[in-house]
C-alpha cells in the first residue's frame, strides 16, 4: 500500500515540477541520485511527507483488515475460488484486449491531454527503456 501512495505522491510532484508524467528526467533522476536527492530534500518537506505517507498507509491498511475480517474468517469454499479465478482472468483478458482500443486515444495532437491520460509507471517503463540505452554506455565506462 505504502509503494502506490509514494508513487502517487511522487507523480503529483514530478507532475506540478514538470507539467507531465514520468519520462526521461525520472530515469535521469535514477542516474544522478545524489544530486537530486539533495535538491528534493532542499525543495519539499520530505520528512513531514513520508511521516504522513506512512501514517495514511496504516490507517489505510488497518481500515482494509477491520473491513475483510469478516471474509477471512469465513474463506470461500474451493468453488467459490473457482468463481473468484474466472472472474479475475476475465477482467484481466477484457484488460488485455482493451489495450490497444486504448491506446489511440494516447496520441491526440493536445500534448496536455496525453500526459494527462497516461499510466506514470507505464511512461516511466518507456521513458527508462528509451533512455538506459544512452546512459547504460556511460555508466559502464
Amino acid at each position: 500500500m505504502i509503494i502506490i501512495i509514494q508513487n502517487a505522491e511522487s507523480e503529483y510532484f514530478f507532475w506540478n515540477e514538470f507539467g507531465v508524467r514520468f519520462n526521461f528526467i525520472a530515469v535521469g533522476y535514477l542516474v544522478y541520485t545524489n544530486t537530486v536527492i539533495g535538491n528534493i530534500m532542499e525543495s519539499y518537506p520530505v520528512v513531514p511527507l513520508f511521516t504522513s505517507l506512512g501514517i495514511v498507509s496504516l490507517l489505510i491498511t488497518y481500515w482494509i483488515i477491520r473491513k475483510s475480517r469478516a471474509y477471512l474468517e469465513a474463506l470461500p469454499s474451493f468453488l467459490d475460488k473457482l468463481k473468484i479465478t474466472a472472474f479475475t482472468m476475465v477482467l484481466v483478458a477484457g484488460s488485455l484486449l482493451a489495450l490497444p482500443i486504448m491506446e489511440r486515444f494516447q496520441h491526440s495532437d493536445n500534448v496536455f491531454s496525453n500526459e494527462l491520460q497516461a499510466n506514470g509507471n507505464y511512461k516511466f517503463n518507456q521513458a527508462f527503456l528509451t533512455v538506459s540505452s544512452t546512459f547504460i554506455p556511460i555508466i559502464h565506462r
